[in-house]
């Protein structure tokens, strides 16, 4: 179980929102629909995990990462109003959000990609308003440090450690 782990942030600790996005594109075996999720890390503290099983399926594995990475900047947004529950200063600079899909930061950081897009829905393309309005970065990111894929999809026990520990997931009690 989880109960003896928990995040613990220190007072000192750096306070940049990072984002994380990731899909488990037809991982679904009932209907292949993708499930999508991300890790919205304040400094090295994951503060939320969320996933979702979409209910579409999609056409690809960009598609599938793209429809993912539309949910950081309505993260960011929404974290940006949790300024006085964490009582610090909301992070400074640009948020930045990672995708182990190299194919997703660059249909969102060239419109000129727009062909490839036209079967996804617009509700979709908030990361590309986003990243043109320079109010998020998108960057790739290896696999194996991208935190969402701990709550997208089963992974080896030895990476889901290693990404349980990069999420600050601890024990908080003793054994």
């Amino acid at each position: 179980g989880t109960k003896d782990y928990g995040i613990a942030f220190a007072p000192d600790e750096p306070s940049s929102l990072v984002l994380y996005t990731n899909s488990d594109y037809g991982g679904c075996l009932d209907g292949r629909k993708l499930t999508s999720g991300y890790s919205s890390k304040f400094g090295h503290r994951s503060i939320s995990l969320p996933s979702k099983l979409q209910d579409f399926t999609a056409t690809s594995t960009t598609a599938a990462e793209y429809v993912a990475a539309s949910d950081a900047p309505r993260e960011a947004l929404w974290l940006g109003r949790l300024e006085v529950t964490f009582r610090q200063s909301y992070p400074t600079g640009t948020p930045v959000v990672f995708s182990d899909s190299q194919g997703v930061v660059a249909l969102a950081c060239n419109p000129v990609h727009h062909n490839a897009l036209k079967h996804i829905e617009v509700r979709y393309h908030f990361v590309r308003e986003f990243v043109t309005r320079r109010k998020l970065i998108l960057e790739k990111v290896s696999t194996v440090e991208n935190v969402a894929d701990a709550i997208t999809k089963s992974l080896p026990a030895d990476l889901f450690r290693s990404l349980k520990e990069l999420m600050g997931v601890e024990r908080t009690t003793e054994q």
